[in-house]
């Protein structure tokens, strides 16, 4: 009788023994694979970042540059417009309006604006203003990943001064990036269509391709490439 219950208390404890260890490798195999998805997204993190950083101190630099952003394009492009850059910061029309390369103007505090303007905008004093009557409106502003890279879509109407004195109706449509430092703008581009401007000042562009036009070139383009290969 009592190698009986000897039998049965060893097979018992056994029992408990390998319940323990059953528990003890799954723990163990558990905590293994939270730190292999930890080390890969520690590696995933190294390679692209946090796709878009919504906490709270990135929430306030954006709040902070959308203020500075909305009344820098409320100005309409007219009065102190450099109270909203950083010092050195830049402002840049990325199609060449005067030529072959973008206009690019680097904002200096210390220097009246005036003096600021890329060479090729300086104007004689008293000399009329190309554009009036100038308003941007219906604006959507889209987040990046980064709270200091901001993008801003809108439109813009006026009267813009062409080539026989006279004001005629001007609008187009604008997409407007910004890089901010500080609350600040550091990096401004314009991005805009040309081709409504220089109809604007009566300047020919030409023959504008028709789609079947442009595909037809494609086509051609690429059967050429096929021939050359051949």
């Amino acid at each position: 009788m009592e190698g009986k219950k000897h039998y049965r208390l060893t097979g018992i404890l056994l029992f408990f023994f390998i319940l323990v260890c059953i528990a003890g490798a799954s723990m163990a195999q558990s905590s293994a694979n939270s730190e292999k998805k930890s080390s890969e997204k520690k590696e995933e993190g190294k390679g692209s970042g946090q796709l878009y950083d919504n906490s709270a101190k990135a929430d306030e630099i954006r709040r902070k540059n959308i203020e500075t952003i909305k009344k820098f394009l409320a100005l309409d492009g007219v009065g102190d417009t450099d109270q909203f850059f950083a010092d050195g910061g830049t402002s840049e029309q990325t199609f060449p309006f005067y030529g072959d390369a973008p206009t690019k103007m680097v904002v200096n505090k210390n220097q009246p604006q005036a003096a600021q303007q890329a060479p090729q905008q300086k104007t004689e004093e008293g000399m009329p203003e190309l554009t009036i009557d100038w308003k941007f409106f219906n604006e959507t502003i889209h987040y990046t990943d980064d709270p200091d890279y901001i993008i801003v879509e809108n439109y813009g109407s006026g009267k813009q001064l062409a080539q026989n004195g006279e004001y005629v109706p001007y609008s187009n449509h604008y997409f407007h990036t910004f890089r901010m430092l500080n609350g600040l703008i550091k990096e401004y581009r314009e991005i805009t269509n040309p081709l409504n401007l220089y109809k604007a000042f009566g300047i020919s562009v030409g023959h504008m391709p028709t789609p079947d036009e442009t595909m037809k070139a494609v086509t051609t383009a690429r059967k050429s490439k096929t021939d050359v290969k051949k």
